[in-house]
This record gives C-alpha cells, sequence and structure tokens, in this order.
C-alpha cells in the first residue's frame, strides 16, 4: 500500500516532543508494512531530524517553515492572519501555504498514494488533493474541546465563544473533507460524533514511543517528575496546579519529597518561579527523558484542559513509573490503578497518593513493571499501525 503522510513536522525520537516522536514511532511501524512517503513542514532546527525516519525508510520531503515568531515569513504569516480574519483558527490558517500545495500535487502526481493521511485538522483543508486516494484524518486534538473548556463567565467569555463556534465550524468541515477519521480517544470521539455527518469516528490510540531497553540506573524514592513542552498552556496549568496546590501539601506529608520539572520553552519567569519553591528545581530540556523518568518514583501530572491522548503521561508509564494524573490526563491510556495509573482530581487526594507511592517504593516500582507492559501491549507503534492498516485496506486501486 502507498501511504502518502501530512504532519507539521519532522518526525522523530529526537524532536523534543511528544507529538513528533509519537508520529515517528507510528510512521517507523507503518514502514515494515507499507510504502510509506511523508511531506512535512520543517524549521530549518528540525531539517537534521528528518534522517532518522529515511532510515526507517521513509521517504521525507520537507517544506521551510520557521517556527520563531521572529524568523516567521511575513507574507506567509500575513497570509494566515487573512484566513484567520476570514473564520479560520489563526493556529489552522498559518498552515495553509501555497507552496506546500504545490508540493503536494506534485507528490500526489509522482507517488501516486492509495492513502492520504493528514495528522492534523490543520492539514485537512490539502485533503482535496487527494488524486483518488483514501483520505484519512487523524483529530489528535479535537481542539473543539480545549476551546469550550475555556468558555467561562466573565469579560473574556465573548471571545472564548467566539474562538470555541470557530474551532467547531473548521473542525466540523475538515471532517467532512476525509473518507475515514481517527481519534486517540472516545472522549475526542464523542465530541466529533455530537456534530453528527459522517464518516463515523474511530478510536485508534496515539502510539507511545517505547525506550530501546530498561533504562538503567536505580530510582529516588523521594523523586516526582512532570516533563512537558511549555509552548502547550494546558501544561502551565499543569505546573501552576502542581507548585500551588499539590507540592505543598505533600511536602508536609513526606518532607524529603523532590519535584523535578522538565521541559522546552518554559517562560524564564516561570523557571524563577520553580527557583523559589521548596523541593522543586527546573532541569531545562533533557535530552534523555526516558532515564529522568525511569529514575523517578512518581510522574505526576495535574492536567485540567486538553484533549487527545498524552504523551508524556503514557512515556512515563513506558519507563515503569507510576502516574498520578487527572481525568483529562488519563485519556485513552487503557489501565488502571493495578498498571500503575492513578486518577486523581482533587488536588489534595494528588498529593495523598504522591505520599503514598513515595513511602512504598518497592510497590511503586512493581506498579511501574506492569505500567511498561500494559503499554507496549496496547499503545506501541506497531499495535497503532495494525489498527491503521485495516482502514487503509479499504483503500480503492488508484490508477
Amino acid at each position: 500500500m502507498r501511504v502518502l503522510y501530512l504532519s507539521r513536522w519532522v518526525p522523530s525520537p529526537r524532536a523534543g516532543h511528544g507529538g513528533a516522536e509519537s508520529t515517528f514511532a507510528l510512521l517507523a511501524a507503518l514502514a515494515s508494512r507499507h510504502e510509506v512517503s511523508l511531506l512535512c513542514y520543517a524549521d530549518r532546527d528540525e531539517l537534521a531530524l528528518a534522517v532518522d525516519l529515511e532510515t526507517q525508510g521513509v521517504a521525507v520531503q520537507t517544506l521551510a517553515y520557521d517556527r520563531a515568531p521572529g524568523r516567521r515569513d511575513l507574507r506567509a504569516a500575513a497570509a494566515g492572519a487573512l484566513r484567520a480574519l476570514g473564520g479560520m483558527p489563526f493556529f489552522a490558517a498559518k498552515y495553509q501555504r501555497r507552496g506546500f500545495r504545490r508540493a503536494l500535487q506534485h507528490r500526489v502526481a509522482q507517488f501516486r498514494p492509495q492513502v492520504l493521511h493528514a495528522e492534523s485538522s490543520a492539514l485537512a483543508p490539502f485533503l482535496d488533493a487527494h488524486g483518488g486516494a483514501l483520505r484519512v484524518l487523524t483529530l489528535g486534538d479535537v481542539r473543539t474541546r480545549l476551546a469550550e473548556a475555556r468558555v467561562a463567565p466573565g469579560l473574556h467569555r465573548p471571545f472564548r465563544q467566539l474562538a470555541a463556534d470557530r474551532w467547531r465550524r473548521f473542525e466540523r468541515r475538515a471532517v467532512a473533507r476525509a473518507d475515514a477519521v481517527i481519534t486517540f480517544t472516545p472522549e475526542d470521539a464523542a465530541c466529533v460524533s455530537a456534530w453528527g455527518g459522517a464518516p463515523a469516528p474511530q478510536v485508534i490510540p496515539a502510539p507511545v514511543p517505547l525506550p530501546a531497553a530498561s533504562p538503567g540506573g536505580g530510582r529516588d524514592s523521594n523523586l516526582l517528575v512532570f516533563a512537558a513542552s511549555f509552548d502547550d498552556a494546558p501544561n502551565l496549568e499543569a505546573l501552576d496546579a502542581l507548585l500551588r496546590q499539590v507540592l505543598p501539601p505533600l511536602l508536609a506529608s513526606h518532607p524529603a519529597a523532590s519535584l523535578v520539572v522538565a521541559g522546552r520553552r518554559l517562560p524564564a519567569s516561570w523557571a524563577q518561579r520553580i527557583a523559589a519553591t521548596p523541593g522543586a528545581h527546573y532541569a531545562g530540556f533533557v535530552d534523555d527523558v526516558d532515564a529522568l523518568l525511569a529514575a523517578a518514583c512518581v510522574f505526576v501530572a495535574p492536567l485540567r484542559a486538553g484533549s487527545g491522548l498524552k504523551i508524556k503521561v503514557g512515556r512515563a508509564l513506558a519507563c515503569g513509573t507510576p502516574v498520578v494524573t487527572t481525568g483529562i490526563g488519563a485519556e485513552g491510556i487503557a489501565l488502571g490503578p493495578d498498571d500503575g495509573l492513578f486518577v486523581e482530581d482533587d488536588p489534595a487526594r494528588m498529593a495523598e497518593r504522591c505520599a503514598q507511592l513515595l513511602a512504598a517504593p518497592e510497590t511503586a516500582g512493581a506498579l511501574g513493571e506492569r505500567a511498561r507492559t500494559g503499554v507496549a501491549a496496547r499503545l506501541s507503534g506497531e499495535v497503532v499501525a495494525e489498527a491503521l492498516s485495516a482502514i487503509y485496506a479499504t483503500a480503492r486501486p488508484v490508477q
């Protein structure tokens, strides 16, 4: 099967964010079953990452996209702003580049894909260049859910309601462009199904990057970790809850507890705040995040907003580290307390659960081993690729 995959970034285990790492795991697994070609945007700092997929047998074509605001092409930014003024959410509008469409049309003519797969609603408008291929759309983040969750009483309510309405209209149109729609969680599927129309979404979780081997070294029975990309607002909100509502009561019951926060793009003011918080330390971007996760006794993530499967949660479990998170943080991960995944929406209960795990490191270690096994069985790239291949098999022959 010839599969042409569209992505907003260069998938790589070295990318430093969960979306690109998860997409790499998926495409590497798909490449063992199909002939896979990738067309993606790439910042100049990402170009060197393309070799990672090429060594897996994926043909990679990139289109320049400067993500840094200071370097961004002014003409492209202006075009995106005009589309946003026309009603398209700016997050989606900024990806509507004529150069990407021309490159896609040329690739479709040369490669003649049987499947054209877009990894985001922001890329759904390009599905109309399918050339007869099966059009597959993954809604990894149903942004309508996130936008609707932000609508609350107050001065900003009219503007947030406008943003939610824009996302709903845009994502409904995105779904209508596809022959098959995939969401990562049942909650996202329910949201999409409520819009009506066809096709009905199918739930296939995002693959979780698995460590190549069990990370070496021992665990620190006092260590908690929260690792995330902090250019995403829900992660900053989770960090705020962690520092204000979870860590203080945890330290009161377990004074030796130590929290390490890791991840890219944390604003300097937040790094200063962590430095001034007793028991907390900011490690910056960590090259070997698996080793950090495996060294922790607990991964804690008090996420209050978001959609899709949280790769950070799945990755911690894959490293054999029990996770304490919220219902939103656990969406799409079919594990429970017996597998090391604890759901606590109340900050005080979250702190109490963390304290219990820190006080019983042997129990935490046993739970972590079950977590590792559970993730490998349910969320590996091979498992997800098999489910996707069943959808790809419905493609019509391309002449």
